[in-house]
């Protein structure tokens, strides 16, 4: 799917699209993998992304999940 998203004067505001199962599960290899600390930014949650941080882990990844129980408020 494409989308194009025009400027337009009418609307202000920010946008926090649905996590993406596939992408979460790279953005956590591509962190892994950098040097230093990389934040993810509202992951998915699924078997495939929990498997993973387990495999993270016990290859020596430090994980700390910071969950935001806001609701969006």
């Amino acid at each position: 799917m494409k989308a194009r998203i025009r400027f337009t004067e009418q609307l202000r505001g920010t946008l926090n699209p649905p996590s993406s199962k596939n992408y979460t599960t790279r953005y956590l290899l591509v962190a892994a993998l950098a040097d230093g600390e990389s934040v993810v930014h509202y992951p998915a949650q699924s078997q495939d992304a929990d498997a993973l941080l387990r495999c993270l882990v016990d290859l020596g990844a430090g994980i700390c999940e910071e969950i935001d129980d806001s609701g969006g408020r």
